[in-house]
């Protein structure tokens, strides 16, 4: 299964799975968002199933954006198909605290 993206209400909302079979697609598209806005909140609370690359991907992707001086929000914190492999990998610290 691949993934989808939909922006609700301000918020890129990722549904399914990202793995590494289809994670430069996803870091080619948000790449592409940050470079038009300052400000992403991405919600990862839908996504079924990531793998350990693209956990890093995600990591990635929040590290290059504060680079640039944008803000990339990353929810998702409480999704449990994907704790263990964001604990695993020590990418949980992306996550924001925040609700939106």
């Amino acid at each position: 299964m691949s993934f989808e993206l939909r922006e609700q209400h301000g918020m890129l909302n990722v549904y399914g799975h990202i793995s590494s079979k289809n994670m430069n697609k996803f870091e080619s598209r948000v790449q592409q968002l940050l470079q038009k806005k300052e400000h992403i909140i991405l919600s990862v609370e839908r996504i079924e199933y990531i793998d350990r690359k693209a956990a890093l991907m995600l990591e990635k992707l929040y590290r290059k954006a504060a680079v640039a001086n944008k803000v990339l929000t990353i929810m998702g914190r409480q999704n449990q198909h994907i704790a263990e492999t964001m604990a695993k990998t020590k990418t949980n610290y992306i996550f924001s605290s925040d609700r939106v």
